[in-house]
């Protein structure tokens, strides 16, 4: 579902990053610049950016500036405002950028799916006054009004395409599997013990999932016993924590726990065995 903003009550807190990158090459442009913002027949004013074109209500011109850097694909968008008769940095929003921010989306064109993500800059600490908190707050709303312009972009989707994974049968010692093909495994084996490792592979990350064997290993649950050569071996299962990974998003993981599914097949296949 779409990460929706909640503007008074939740507000992402991300440290600022890039502002020697702004600082250095930065295009300033000031809301209400005939030239970049341009109010529209349905009291909007628009700022066409390098990926997407962002609007607000008319209501709230005048009460930002808007820069935009540009560089190797990456577009960052940031967006100051008086608080309090200080220029402060209120919030900023990342197109191609899945490391920085939160991501909420993705613009699609073609085969190519851009990152949408943004941060917020929370003043709350600071607000000593009831006109600080009203400026601050009706800064929110423009940051709710211009988060929701992304949304409506047709470009826009809040999911990124999974392509469909296919299966693949495995021979082992022991057992035959259907596994999805995007995992890898490894067979150990010797007189008292036995292993079978499965892997997952995300963004060039090899993660271990979950382990089946018996002798000496860490389990997590038995699967019962089987008679290996006349002797009774207890089967034993033992699934792996998803590690944090820098750089990965929702999908990432959401890929990386479908792939860690395939343990109940496997389970099931040993249960269904003789």
């Amino acid at each position: 579902m779409k990460a929706k903003v909640s503007i008074r009550f939740c507000i992402i807190l991300l440290m600022l990053v890039g502002l020697a990158l702004v600082a250095g090459y930065g295009k300033n442009t000031e809301v209400g610049n005939a030239s970049t913002n341009e109010p529209t027949g349905n009291d909007q004013v628009e700022i066409k950016t390098e990926y997407v074109t962002l609007s607000y209500p008319t209501e709230f011109e005048g009460k930002l500036t808007h820069s935009e850097v540009v560089q190797d694909g990456v577009a960052l968008e940031v967006f100051t405002g008086l608080v309090g008769g200080v220029e402060r940095e209120v919030f900023r929003i990342y197109f191609n950028e899945a490391n920085q921010g939160a991501v909420v989306g993705y613009i699609v064109r073609g085969s190519e799916e851009i990152p949408v993500s943004y941060s917020v800059c929370d003043y709350e600490e600071e607000l000593t006054t009831d006109s600080m908190k009203k400026e601050y707050y009706d800064l929110m709303d423009v940051f709710e009004a211009i988060m929701n312009s992304v949304y409506a972009d047709p470009q826009y989707t809040d999911e990124r395409y999974e392509k469909p994974v296919g299966t693949q049968k495995i021979e082992l010692e022991y057992w035959k599997f259907e596994i999805p093909e995007n995992l890898s495994w490894e067979e150990s084996h010797d007189d008292v013990r036995y292993r079978v490792n499965f892997y997952g592979m995300v963004k060039d990350a090899r993660v271990e999932l979950y382990a089946i064997g018996w002798g000496e290993m860490e389990a997590d649950y038995s699967l019962g016993t089987v008679s290996v050569n006349g002797i009774e071996r207890e089967v034993l299962v033992r699934i792996y924590d998803v590690p944090e990974q820098y750089g990965w998003d929702e999908a990432d993981y959401n890929s990386l726990y479908r792939m860690l599914e395939s343990v109940n097949t496997v389970t099931d296949t040993i249960l269904a065995s003789k």
